[in-house]
């Protein structure tokens, strides 16, 4: 009988375990918002923002660098480790097995470096779980290492620069280790556990899965902890995200200038070829030097995340712009059609004047 309760409570305790591994992290609890309008920023920001224009920072680039403020604001509240996850099955692969490919976006919010991530998946048909019909085991295993985290710093550049590094796009292909699962049938999975080393020798077993509502109603980067960010990017994509060089003394409060000057150059909006139903729903821009098209070839996963980038062409040759043209196509979002479950792959063309 004793044996019997001693069981009894191994099971509950490890039940107890497994169930608080993971916490929901959702836009209904967490409300993120973008700011537009001075009037509605709090006092602080309002000190901050009237500093920056007192040092020729426009209008624009204040507002933007308050946002930028927010968002680094919430990411130092937010859980460690937040994921977002999808998954497609490739049927044109491994003999037609139904090889399941997943998609992963992850939020290190922290300011250390994953060394190595340890995700372990289950897969299900209509609430019945299903196995890999090769070796019937239950799980698909992926580990992937060297993700990036936020940094403390009063510096908004290195805030912006840690910001976008801190938000990965991940993919099975990804992986550095990988246990692959297949079964076409499988129409839903979840993640049953998650082990996170850092390079600092500390490790945790918890993390947050975003909670994206019905039908995929939300996304993580739009609204998550970086909304403020990435929304006043696509809302005001005419104004200058690279700040305004000036010859100001620096003060602490302030971003530093930008370790090279970029030639004032415009953007007009990028083109999209070969990904029909698609469009463009966040795209960041930048100066840039020379004129001419950057055509950059991309593929675009069903979350609507570049996952690859590789310059395909265009007239300007310009080293540097070609390298900056594919820094932003990676940071750029697509509205993926409606029930799109497989990659797609398509160019986009940046057009310097």
């Amino acid at each position: 009988m004793k044996r019997l309760s001693l069981i009894s409570f191994l099971i509950c305790l490890c039940a107890n375990y497994i169930f608080a591994q993971f916490s929901t992290y959702s836009p209904n609890d967490n409300a993120y918002n973008v700011v537009f309008d001075v009037e509605d920023l709090s006092s602080d920001e309002i000190k901050f923002y009237n500093l920056l224009k007192s040092h020729n920072y426009s209008e624009d680039n204040s507002m933007y660098i308050v946002n930028v403020a927010r968002a680094q604001n919430n990411l130092m509240l937010a859980p460690a480790t937040i994921i977002e996850m999808t998954y497609a099955i490739d049927k044109k692969n491994e003999d037609n097995l139904g090889s399941n490919e997943l998609f992963l976006n992850i939020i290190n919010t922290t300011p250390k470096t994953i060394k190595e991530i340890t995700l372990k998946f289950s897969f299900y048909n209509g609430g019945k779980q299903v196995y890999d019909i090769k070796t019937g085991d239950p799980y698909c295993i992926l580990t992937f290492r060297n993700l990036k985290g936020r940094v403390d710093s009063e510096d908004t550049n290195r805030i912006l620069s840690s910001i976008l590094d801190c938000f990965h796009s991940l993919k099975t292909s990804d992986a550095v280790n990988v246990k692959k699962f297949f079964n076409k049938k499988a129409n839903s999975c979840k993640i049953e556990s998650v082990i996170i080393k850092y390079t600092d020798g500390t490790s945790s077993t918890k993390a947050a899965l975003f909670d994206n509502g019905p039908f995929k109603q939300y996304d993580l980067y739009n609204d998550g902890p970086l909304a403020p960010l990435s929304k006043y990017s696509a809302n005001d994509t005419n104004s200058e995200t690279n700040k305004q060089n000036n010859n100001s003394t620096r003060d602490s409060q302030l971003p530093t200038r930008h370790e090279e000057r970029l030639l004032a150059a415009a953007f007009r909006q990028p083109s999209i070829n070969g990904l029909e139903g698609y469009s463009l729903e966040y795209f960041p821009t930048a100066g840039c030097p020379g004129s001419g098209t950057v055509i950059v070839r991309v593929t675009v996963s069903p979350l609507g995340y570049v996952t690859k980038a590789s310059i395909f062409g265009g007239s300007n040759k310009n080293s540097r712009a070609r390298e900056i043209c594919l820094s932003l196509a990676r940071q750029s979002r697509f509205r993926v059609p409606r029930n799109q479950t497989t990659v797609k792959s398509g160019t986009i063309t940046y057009t310097v004047k």
